[in-house]
């Protein structure tokens, strides 16, 4: 056991400090074993305050849109709807994701993967489907995409390493 620990110490200190903090970024200590991802986390975090003003900007065009264009009322109820229920979704995913990373359980995480397909295709919709799209939104939820492509994949990686309980 006494070997084992000067066999570790000694691969600790051959490594240079930027693989080092290679390591940290993908969650690794020392020993090589599987943490929660910062980079996930990193995400994560940044994609719920993206989120936050993604929608408080889309009420704002809601607003605009159904004062000064020709908006039938069904039309705005049904794209209301879409809109509000993709924000609750993806407050969801964000926290179920996050909890999973923190407790590096793969359900949680691979739930955070099944939901990412319902936001995803709620954002489809609202690049694609809704009654009237803006230049604005149009970049936004290029962007919403961008975030669901990347944590998309950051899951599948954390699903597949917490279940073998490998690194990255």
């Amino acid at each position: 056991m006494n070997t084992q620990k000067k066999n570790n110490e000694r691969v600790n200190k051959s490594q240079s400090p930027i693989a080092k903090f290679g390591n940290v970024l993908q969650g690794l200590t020392t020993d090589g074993k599987m943490h929660s991802s910062l980079m996930f986390q990193m995400l994560l975090y940044f994609h719920w305050y993206y989120v936050l003003l993604y929608n408080l900007a889309g009420i704002g065009f809601m607003i605009f849109k159904s004062n000064y264009l020709f908006y039938p009322t069904s039309y705005f109820v049904c794209d209301l709807l879409i809109f509000m229920t993709t924000f609750v979704l993806e407050l969801l995913r964000l926290h179920i994701g996050k909890y999973g990373n923190l407790t590096e359980g793969q359900i949680p995480v691979l739930a955070c993967l099944a939901l990412t397909i319902p936001a995803t295709l709620g954002t489809v919709y609202a690049l694609v489907w809704q009654t009237y799209l803006l230049n604005v939104e149009l970049i936004l939820t290029s962007i919403t995409f961008v975030f669901h492509g990347l944590q998309f994949l950051y899951c599948i990686l954390l699903g597949v390493g917490f279940k073998k309980g490998s690194a990255l």
